[in-house]
């Protein structure tokens, strides 16, 4: 079996976070105010703002177990629009295994004092030791796991056959909200945000995008 492992970095476009230029603060948080209004408690707050994501996405198959899974890790750069100790992301049916937060400017990591799912509400809740402060640009770093979804939402698998044998392949599926379920983020209309997705794979399988790919590296 071939054990090397190699990294292709692409660029997707998803509904909730579609490739386009940054918008000001201004106008995004008017934007955000005015879809807020009326809106239950399971909307994310607006104490803070995705500017960009960096994600990666590793999905294998068990043959022992027959599980298919998939690893992963998002960085997502965040602005803060009022003093909070909280980030509010949407996730569901997921496992976190650690959580980071980093200050920008100064380097410096925040504590972590614990973070928690609701799949119910689709929230993943992350509680700082410390505020983060009005203005300042945070990088949270999330590592995560997860089973690949069975019901085309997210990140799922398929099966098909060819020439008798039956082969399976990873497939996203991020509309109309179904990126929460593939990764934590901000998984709204609102927050239409750059990202870049590196994906790990096998020697023998391929990977397939509707964006152009960056890289690719062996390790």
């Amino acid at each position: 079996m071939c054990t090397n492992t190699v990294i292709t970095i692409v660029a997707l476009v998803c509904a909730a976070i579609a490739i386009r230029p940054i918008a000001c603060s201004a106008d995004r948080q008017a934007t955000a105010q005015g879809e807020s209004d009326g809106s239950s408690s399971y909307r994310l707050p607006r104490d803070t703002q995705p500017l960009a994501y960096g994600l990666r996405l590793v999905p294998k198959y068990d043959k022992g177990s027959n599980l298919y899974t998939f690893g992963g890790q998002v960085e997502i750069l965040i602005y803060v629009n009022s003093i909070t100790p909280n980030v509010t992301l949407n996730a569901k049916d997921m496992q976190i295994k650690s959580v980071a937060i980093t200050e920008l400017k100064t380097q410096k990591d925040l504590e972590v004092d614990s973070y928690e799912i609701d799949n119910k509400a689709e929230i993943l809740k992350i509680y700082a030791a410390s505020n983060l402060l009005v203005g300042r640009r945070y990088q949270v770093k999330i590592v995560f796991q997860g089973l690949l979804r069975t019901d085309m939402t997210g990140f799922y698998k398929s099966v098909y056959t060819e020439d008798g044998v039956t082969k399976w392949v990873a497939l996203t599926q991020f509309k109309p909200t179904y990126a929460r379920r593939a990764f934590p983020c901000y998984d709204e209309p609102s927050y239409k945000t750059p990202f870049n997705i590196s994906l790990g794979r096998q020697e023998n399988q391929m990977t397939l995008s509707n964006m152009p790919r960056y890289l690719t590296q062996r390790l």
